[in-house]
């Protein structure tokens, strides 16, 4: 544990209040990272997240643009932002992940929240405070560090946001005297190619092609192709697609939306969609997969499956638009496999591990038994 640093660190330490799924959210996430887990592209979610750097070096893509990091530096993403942290090779990264939702249509509380998450819309929205501000809205998220270790109680849990609520407070207050500044790299045709991914992601509905973005950013097809792939790991008609998929995605998951409607408003016909998936099962699986991650949360033991059950049925309850649009785009037998699916592996884990410890009890015994028999036959 580390209690000189401007943030308090325990490893693997997080705190959670609710699920991702109701109306206020908490979950802090004290960790490390490394290169050999960064991920292959950008990914989004529906709740805000503070990513926070607390040792050497990374950085942010955010919708195509690429931002450096160093320790301390304020990252704040809102719902729905593609985004991805890419961390170097060497030795991992300590930093805090919080993932939150606050109702921000509170009666009376509305535009004071929403004043406080101004900071999250800003074009660029990386903090890096002076030294006073910094402690001072640290001082917050220490205060949570504390609460969290504390035995868990409503008042606690109320503590905690109203800690939270004044960081953000804290970083919004602070946000005119931000010194963050966007590197500028050293060499041109590695600024030109994040140009030109933050090109694609205001753009991504519009016709887009090699020859097109050659022609607009003054630099000869054969020579991007090959340096796009270098910079991003991708081809440039792979990120485009990648691009206007993830956004598919999103709306997929949603809105009520029909997947025609979809791929028309990301710039791709259904064949281009569904080339990404082997059939129009596969797309619905994946969207029914991530939304059962986010309503299960790890609650698949045995002392919180009941809890993980409850949560499935909430989210059936809160999505039932996206559910609905599964029903009219497949059918009911599809909802059906998914769901008996999805509750057959929540029980039957829970179910291995009572068999395992009846096992224990009821072989072990009559094991020993025969045992001592055999012993007394010789």
């Amino acid at each position: 544990m580390y209690y000189n640093a401007p943030l308090l660190y325990e490893q693997a330490y997080s705190i959670t209040i609710n699920n991702a799924e109701a109306p206020l959210y908490y979950f802090f996430d004290y960790d490390e990272r490394s290169y050999n887990i960064n991920m292959e592209f950008q990914h989004f979610h529906q709740f805000y997240e503070v990513h926070i750097l607390l040792d050497g070096k990374a950085s942010h893509i955010i919708e195509g643009d690429y931002y450096a990091l160093q320790p301390y530096d304020i990252v704040f993403l809102r719902p729905a932002l593609l985004h991805k942290t890419e961390y170097p090779v060497g030795a991992p990264r300590k930093r805090l992940i919080i993932n939150f939702a606050i109702p921000a249509d509170t009666p009376c509380l509305g535009g004071m929240l929403r004043q406080a998450l101004a900071p999250f819309d800003a074009e660029v929205p990386i903090y890096r405070l002076g030294d006073a501000e910094r402690a001072s809205a640290f001082g917050y998220l220490n205060d949570i560090f504390t609460l969290g270790k504390q035995p868990r109680t409503p008042l606690t849990e109320l503590a905690i946001h109203s800690k939270f609520v004044e960081f953000l407070c804290a970083v919004a207050q602070a946000c005119p005297r931000n010194t963050y500044v966007p590197q500028e790299f050293d060499d041109s045709i590695t600024r030109k190619i994040y140009s030109i991914t933050s090109y694609i992601h205001s753009n991504y509905a519009q016709e887009l092609s090699l020859d097109y973005i050659s022609k607009k950013f003054f630099i000869s097809p054969y020579y991007l192709s090959h340096q796009f792939k270098s910079v991003t790991g991708f081809t440039l008609i792979n990120y485009i697609q990648m691009t206007r998929v993830r956004n598919a995605q999103q709306l997929l998951l949603y809105t009520d939306m029909k997947i025609a409607d979809i791929t028309a408003h990301c710039g791709m016909n259904r064949m281009t969609f569904y080339y990404h998936f082997k059939d129009i099962y596969d797309l619905v699986e994946w969207a029914c997969v991530e939304e059962a991650a986010r309503a299960l949360a790890g609650k698949k033991t045995y002392d919180t499956w009941q809890q993980g059950f409850l949560q499935i049925l909430q989210s059936l309850q809160k999505d039932k638009v996206f559910y609905i649009n599964v029903y009219h785009s497949i059918s009911r037998e599809y909802i059906e496999q998914y769901l008996y699916k999805l509750t057959y592996d929540l029980m039957i884990g829970v179910v291995e591990v009572l068999a395992a410890s009846l096992t224990m009890c009821l072989v072990s015994p009559i094991e020993i038994h025969i045992e001592e028999a055999g012993q007394t036959a010789s």
